[in-house]
């Protein structure tokens, strides 16, 4: 982990047991799992691996444990964060989930991340990001690992802070055309008419109304970063006003 074994360099580690005969049963599937899940990218199949074997508890009924695998572990618990709420009475949240429509398509090249495992693992982990913080913390992390990001992961991640800001504004659509942007709220948002007619009256943009939930605004029309830093300060600003 860290600068132990990474780009060129290969690390190794050896496990010593006292001998065969004084392992459990447990502890012999659990070796037995770490021989066969040895290759890069292999941790999150060896924690599903781990918790099939141990059980992982009697939170909702017996019949939950060994089905982690099948949705991965970060769904599983937000799927059982979200049935525990509804067991006690509490009101579901609604999920929106922003569609984005920008001049850029982000993702990650296998020049990048060579290992299919390694990509799909750091794409489930973008997926699951609720911060713009934790965006911040995941490119710091990709750097250490992978060294400098490519445009298109520069892209991709540049993509995700925006769409978690437009998630916590309920934002249902990000619409970009040249240097006009189009916001879409959803009726539940956070924003009163009140704010939005504030933030609209302050900037010197050219903001203005196409419906009683959509705002259209003028931004940079310079590169992409600089015209996504802008969506993003503007982003910000509507956060500010909730």
């Amino acid at each position: 982990r860290g600068r132990v074994g990474r780009e060129r360099h290969q690390a190794y580690a050896y496990l010593l047991i006292p001998g065969e005969e004084v392992l459990s049963e447990t502890a012999r599937k659990r070796l037995l799992a770490i021989e066969e899940l040895s290759d890069l990218g292999a941790g999150f199949k060896l924690a599903a691996r781990d918790m099939e074997i141990r059980g992982a508890g009697n939170i909702l009924g017996d019949a939950q444990s060994g089905h982690i695998s099948a949705v991965g572990f970060d769904l599983y618990c937000k799927l059982m964060e979200e049935t525990v709420k509804e067991l006690k009475g509490e009101p579901p949240e609604e999920s929106i989930e922003p569609s984005m429509r920008l001049s850029m398509k982000g993702y990650i090249p296998k020049e990048y991340i060579s290992d299919l495992n390694q990509r799909l693992d750091i794409y489930k982990r973008i997926d699951m990001l609720e911060r713009v913080e934790d965006v911040g913390r995941l490119k710091d992390e990709l750097l250490d690992r992978y060294g400098s990001m490519p445009e298109p992961v520069d892209v991709l991640l540049s993509t995700v802070e925006l769409k978690i800001l437009s998630k916590n504004l309920k934002i249902e659509k990000v619409d970009m055309s040249g240097d006009i942007i189009t916001l879409t709220f959803n009726k539940g948002t956070p924003i009163s008419a009140e704010r939005i007619m504030e933030f609209v009256k302050k900037d010197k943009r050219g903001i203005r109304f196409l419906s009683e939930d959509t705002i259209q605004l003028s931004i940079s029309n310079g590169n992409w970063r600089k015209r996504y830093a802008d969506i993003k300060n503007n982003l910000q600003v509507l956060f500010t006003a909730c």
